[in-house]
């Protein structure tokens, strides 16, 4: 049986300083002013794949990478650009452990993004086991948990794991990060996924290697399709026009 969950009555006793302004007080970790004022908002303009920023000359939607080499997922949501202060504030989760500021996350991307119709459950990019015992959680899981909860959609901790241990991707190229990743992940529960629209989580998406890979093994074992949900997508250096 699982314990109570007493942050509510904590949040209410004890409400915390904003994660970012230091200021406002807030419930979930940042508070209205900075939400609206300082987070990366994605405006229209993105790829409807993979979530890049479009280029002038790509008016139909689709970017030409995914025109030429269409991924596995079918598309990809992201609340945000990694971009100042958010990129901060997402290393701040990983590696300071504030799970608080984990759940103000989820909640900004639930407020960013309607429920989505097309997915029927959502499933966090799972951690190599020894990574998540030195960090203590999975911050996918930490957002899945929270978008779960926002948008009514149940959310599987245990359908997929990881098989290998890998390098940590962003000190890798593209062609490395396909390659660090194949094979690397497992369906343990083929029956959860057998049919279903699967909306994978993770925290940030830069080259869509591991969605990619992740959303291989997951059509392999019967998924009808894979959607990307990441809080937040990089540009590609061409796409911020540098």
């Amino acid at each position: 049986m699982s314990l109570p969950d007493f942050t509510p009555l904590v949040d209410f006793f004890l409400p915390s300083r904003c994660g970012l302004c230091g200021l406002g007080t807030t419930v979930r970790g940042l508070c209205a002013s900075c939400c609206a004022e300082f987070l990366p908002w994605r405006p229209e303009g993105a790829c409807r794949r993979c979530g890049d920023r479009l280029t002038e000359e790509e008016c139909e939607g689709v970017c030409a990478e995914c025109t030429l080499n269409p991924p596995s997922f079918d598309a990809v949501r992201a609340g945000f650009w990694y971009e100042p202060p958010l990129d901060g504030l997402i290393q701040r989760l990983k590696y300071g452990a504030d799970l608080r500021l984990g759940r103000a996350l989820a909640q900004a991307m639930a407020q960013t993004m309607p429920p989505p119709a097309q997915i029927d459950l959502l499933l966090p990019v799972p951690l190599a086991s020894r990574r998540q015992r030195s960090r203590g959680f999975n911050q996918a899981a930490l957002l899945a948990q929270g978008l779960g909860a926002a948008w009514r959609l149940p959310v599987r901790l245990d359908a997929v794991r990881r098989r290998r241990e890998t390098p940590q991707q962003a000190r890798l190229n593209a062609l490395a990060r396909r390659e660090n990743l194949r094979g690397a992940f497992a369906v343990e529960r083929v029956q959860a996924i057998a049919g279903r629209r699967v909306g994978v989580v993770d925290d940030v998406l830069t080259t869509g290697a591991t969605l990619q890979s992740l959303a291989g093994a997951l059509l392999e074992a019967g998924a009808a399709s894979v959607h990307g949900v990441v809080l937040a997508r990089t540009a590609s250096p061409v796409r911020r026009g540098q």
